[in-house]
């Protein structure tokens, strides 16, 4: 197979027409050649200037909304992050790197490639919206009001499932490069095909993986384990996160001869105490199995755990942990029963306890990242697949463009299911995506993260798991866990 690797504020007077600026229209394209992006046809059958949203005031590049007319045949992606948490803002900036190589390359027809980031946390600044209800409304601007066609994220779960049940939209395509949850696939209805492909897609493997690395590994003494663990509590979130990965979890861990675990589900914080008190108070509780996308939960539990003496056993975390905005929360001597899991990700040489051949792809990622921003992007958790599903909607628009009668979410995602096959050759560059596809012909990409395959039928990727120990605030790798070769998605 071909494997191709992949290495601001509004000016409100500038979103305004002047009544000489009065068109008629029949379509927002319409409005969009005559006066730029973010004009679209009203319903009156005039174009105007959207207002600007105040948590949608960052582009990529920066002066798509203070220049809309140098904008009006760009391929405008938009982005839905929590901008107050060091790991989004992490995301954000991949995003933009990814969109920097494509700009700096070959591009589409010489047209420009941007982004809208949308920032959606609780935030009175912006309004008094819950952070479920700002992904929502902010989609709901890009989507209506900007007439973007793709966006990336939601990253958490239940963030991503609430903005795409409630916007029922399948003109948009979604591509999240952090959720992970099994109820994603309900989202679509297959069965797939290359003229019905669905809309949502994640860069991440499914959870069910996940759940089966951690019991096993569990159930499975060495790599620092000196026993089997018998006695599990879960303390998990009441979401489409939480329940479905503590259930798989479950399933799996009494399947390899573990007793079954105890669910503790929460909905707040004072739940989340309650059920902490409730763990620690079980006498014959091993190791507990804590399971939230949310960051907040995780400081909460972490905090919470420091304080209590009389639970001295293991603590096991998911991939949401893996992260610089939890794990400086982490103190030496808690940080030593702690283990977690994420998707495993590619050795970027930096690290010369890694046996794992170094990944030129991943590593040229990691230096360019560190160039232009000045951190370290491997103490944050998903950059690499939000490279990667930066690298997937701009594929995306470039089959779209050369090979459907418009773009929008259903011809981009028709694209995606043309990344994953084609003739073998040696990895090449974005240049070489675009000339494939201009001719008709599919490609095979190996992304950052990853090799970016998606099985045909169900839409979804395969990754190997690390199970990883907290070393000096940072991930430090034990081990990667293989799912089985024929693994059923």
């Amino acid at each position: 197979m071909k494997r191709l690797m992949i290495a601001s504020l509004f000016s409100f007077a500038a979103c305004s027409l002047t009544g000489t600026d009065t068109q008629d229209c029949s379509t927002n394209q319409e409005c969009v050649q005559s006066f730029g992006f973010g004009s679209t046809c009203s319903s009156e059958g005039f174009c105007a200037q959207q207002e600007p949203n105040i948590r949608c005031t960052k582009t990529f590049p920066e002066d798509i909304f203070l220049e809309p007319e140098s904008y009006k045949d760009a391929f405008i992606m938009g982005s839905l992050m929590d901008q107050s948490l060091a790991t989004h803002r992490a995301r954000e900036n991949s995003i933009r790197l990814a969109i920097e190589q494509f700009n700096s390359s070959q591009r589409i027809d010489n047209r420009t490639i941007g982004a809208v980031f949308c920032s959606i946390q609780e935030d009175v600044r912006f309004d008094e919206l819950a952070r479920q209800d700002a992904a929502l409304e902010s989609a709901r601007y890009l989507i209506d009001d900007l007439t973007i066609p793709a966006i990336i994220g939601p990253s958490s779960s239940d963030d991503y499932i609430h903005v795409s049940t409630e916007l029922n939209n399948e003109s948009t395509l979604f591509v999240s490069p952090a959720a992970t949850s099994v109820e994603l696939s309900n989202l679509d209805v297959g069965p797939f095909t290359d003229e019905a492909p669905g809309i949502h897609w994640q860069v991440a493997p499914p959870d069910s993986f996940q759940a089966t690395a951690i019991a096993e590994d569990m159930r499975s003494p060495g790599s620092g384990r000196m026993n089997a663990v018998n006695s599990v509590q879960i303390i998990h979130k009441d979401d489409s996160y939480g329940n479905p990965l503590a259930s798989e979890f479950a399933a799996a861990f009494t399947a390899n001869g573990g007793t079954t675990p105890g669910f503790l589900p929460f909905e707040d914080n004072n739940q989340l105490l309650t059920q902490i008190n409730t763990a620690v108070n079980n006498v014959n509780l091993e190791e507990i199995l804590f399971v939230s996308s949310q960051v907040s939960d995780l400081i909460l539990f972490i905090n919470a755990m420091e304080q209590i003496t009389a639970f001295t056993g293991n603590i096991f975390l998911t991939d949401s942990a893996a992260n610089a905005d939890v794990l400086q929360e982490i103190s030496g001597a808690l940080a030593s029963r702690i283990r977690g899991t994420r998707p495993a990700p590619r050795n970027s040489g930096a690290n010369p306890a890694l046996t794992t051949p170094i990944d030129t792809n991943f590593a040229l990622f990691v230096s360019r990242y560190l160039n232009q921003f000045g951190e370290d992007v491997e103490q944050f958790s998903f950059t690499a697949h939000s490279f990667d599903a930066a690298f997937m909607v701009s594929s995306a628009f470039a089959w779209a463009h050369f090979n459907e009668d418009e773009i929008n979410g259903q011809t981009m995602a028709k694209g995606l299911r043309q990344i994953s096959s084609g003739n073998e050759s040696e990895p090449i560059q974005w240049s070489s995506i675009v000339n494939s596809f201009e001719q008709g012909n599919p490609v095979d990409l190996v992304g950052v993260s990853g090799d970016i395959d998606f099985n045909e039928t169900t839409e979804l990727t395969v990754s190997p798991i690390e199970i990883w120990e907290v070393d000096d605030d940072e991930v430090s790798r034990i081990y990667d866990w293989n799912p089985p070769a024929q693994s059923a998605l």
